[in-house]
C-alpha cells in the first residue's frame, strides 16, 4: 500500500530505486474495509494521548507518515512491517514508536526479517 504520506517520505538512494518509484510509485488510498478510516484515526489519537508518551514525540508521529500508516492498517486489518524498534519502556517520557502504537491497538506489527521468515523466504550463500 502506497499512501501518499508514505510515498512523500521515500527518498531514493539509488538509480534502481528511483526508476522503480517512477514506474510503480503511484500513491493511492486502499479501499476502506473493516473499520471506517475516520474511526481508526480516532483510535490512534486515543492511544497517542497516553501520558507516558512525550508530547514532542507524539507531534512528530502525527506529522509524519507513521500516523497515517497505522490508522490505515487498523482500518483494513493489515500487518505493519517496519524497521522501527519498540521504545524503551523504562524511559519517561517514552517515544511514540510504530510497534508500540500498533501493540496498543492490536495491530500485527513485525520487522522485515520476521515477515520474510513467516513467508518461507530462505537465503542460502553459495560456496
Amino acid at each position: 500500500m502506497l499512501l501518499p504520506e508514505v510515498l512523500g517520505e521515500l527518498k531514493p538512494r539509488s538509480t534502481e530505486f528511483a526508476n522503480w518509484l517512477r514506474e510503480h510509485g503511484k500513491a493511492y488510498y486502499p479501499p476502506e474495509t473493516q473499520m471506517p478510516v475516520a474511526a481508526a484515526y480516532t483510535e490512534v489519537n486515543r492511544v497517542l494521548r497516553d501520558p507516558d508518551l512525550g508530547p514532542g514525540s507524539v507531534g512528530e508521529f502525527k506529522r509524519g507518515a507513521d500516523y497515517h500508516l497505522v490508522a490505515w492498517a487498523l482500518a483494513g486489518n493489515h500487518r505493519v512491517v517496519t524497521f522501527e524498534e519498540r521504545a524503551n519502556r523504562n524511559r519517561r517520557p517514552r517515544a511514540a514508536k510504530i510497534p508500540d502504537i500498533c501493540d496498543a491497538l492490536g495491530i500485527d506489527c513485525t520487522n522485515l526479517f520476521q515477515m520474510l521468515s513467516d513467508h518461507g523466504a530462505r537465503f542460502i550463500q553459495q560456496p
